[in-house]
């Protein structure tokens, strides 16, 4: 859900990966896709649990 609206991604082409080790954020996503109909259009998104002033 976007904004209380729930956003449909099924058929629809896309990368998403974890990665593991010391240097990675205890939490993240991170997605992209550039399966759209609009020719040069993509979409990328990330999001991490960064501790601050650890």
């Amino acid at each position: 859900m976007i904004g209380g609206a729930v956003v449909d991604f099924s058929g629809g082409i896309g990368y998403q990966e974890k990665d593991w080790g010391t240097n990675f954020p205890s939490a993240y996503v991170w997605q992209q896709s550039n399966h759209f109909s609009t020719p040069g259009t993509s979409l990328s998104a990330s999001i991490a649990r960064i501790p601050y002033g650890a």
